[in-house]
């Protein structure tokens, strides 16, 4: 039986395809549980990809993670050193880079977060909303993060050991874990975008979490 990495979890492709239609669903819309897409994939914040607004600040709530306000406060303070990562290293596919310029891209952008410096309030917090902001930025480089995407690429018997580490760290990790899947299921990950219902386009990154999310940390059975 074919199937798609997603770190750990393995998923059977025909079922991956399935949980790609259902997420992607226009009707879902109109439903009591509507999911991100395409509110979140399609969000316009009115920024060019190497900005950031109070809009793109804002974009994690279509994601079920709304920043608190002193969140936003403090991403505000982290704008500028963001922005200049983001000109430093323009998006393009992932499978695309060489490892050494994910590290590079990767870490300048989280790096913010691990200032023992204090500029930007409590060190070591909000990697995870930073991550829904910037891959709204760069969807093809930048991946989401969630407990969903650490239950399958972090532990004993995933491709991140668990461990202590900063924020540049582990998301320099698992981005790099993200890429080997990327660059293994190439033709796969094709196929699924030929499953998005809708019309709002989705980059290889954003299929991987839909699994990730959908999965929930366990390969399914079938």
């Amino acid at each position: 039986m074919e199937t798609i990495s997603v770190g750990r979890v393995a998923v059977p492709i025909d079922k991956a395809k399935q949980w790609v239609r259902e997420y992607t669903d226009p009707m879902r819309k109109a439903g009591k549980k509507p999911y991100a897409y395409p509110a979140y994939d399609a969000f316009v914040s009115g920024s060019a990809s190497t900005e950031l607004n109070d809009g793109d600040l804002l974009a994690p709530a279509l994601l079920n993670s709304t920043p608190s306000v002193s969140a936003v406060y403090r991403f505000q303070e982290m704008q500028e050193d963001l922005q200049a990562a983001l000109r430093a290293h323009p998006d393009r596919p992932l499978v695309a880079m060489a490892a050494d310029a994910v590290t590079a891209k990767v870490r300048d952008l989280y790096q913010v977060l691990d200032d023992d410096r204090g500029r930007h309030g409590k060190r070591g917090q909000g990697g995870t909303t930073l991550s829904k902001i910037l891959h709204r930025k760069h969807p093809q480089s930048l991946p989401l993060h969630d407990r969903w995407v650490r239950l399958c690429y972090v532990g004993s018997d995933a491709p991140v050991p668990t461990g202590r580490r900063s924020w540049a760290d582990y998301m320099v990790r698992v981005t790099l874990a993200m890429r080997e899947d990327l660059v293994q299921h190439q033709d796969a990950l094709y196929a699924l975008t030929e499953e998005v219902l809708g019309d709002t386009a989705l980059t290889d990154l954003r299929l991987i979490d839909i699994l990730a999310w959908t999965s929930q940390g366990v390969s399914p059975s079938n």
